[in-house]
């Protein structure tokens, strides 16, 4: 079974889950997948889900970039997904299929 990394925007949610649904529906195990933490939670809980989630990318065999369009953006990547992105290409050479 192959493992996929889903990366994008964390407040698009229902995009995410339907993400993770089509995966996990294709046979795919979803290592992890951008998570909402609450507001006063965030500076304690953040460093660690970030770890995790990079180390996450190094196990992955798909690096997914969910690209939704965000705030009338069309295939919106924000800071996070693109520094999430070079860091998987820069641990694996992810086989990458561009479309829209």
């Amino acid at each position: 079974m192959q493992k996929v990394v889903i990366v994008g925007s964390v407040e698009l949610q229902n995009n995410i889950n339907y993400w993770k649904q089509k995966f996990s529906n294709n046979n795919y195990e979803v290592l992890d997948y951008p998570k909402k933490i609450k507001k006063e939670k965030f500076m304690e809980l953040y460093p660690n889900i970030i770890n995790s989630f990079f180390e996450n990318i190094t196990q992955a065999d798909i690096l997914f970039i969910m690209n939704e369009d965000k705030n009338g953006k069309i295939g919106y990547i924000g800071a996070e997904s693109f520094a999430e992105l070079a860091f998987g290409l820069a641990q694996k050479n992810f086989i990458k299929k561009i479309s829209r």
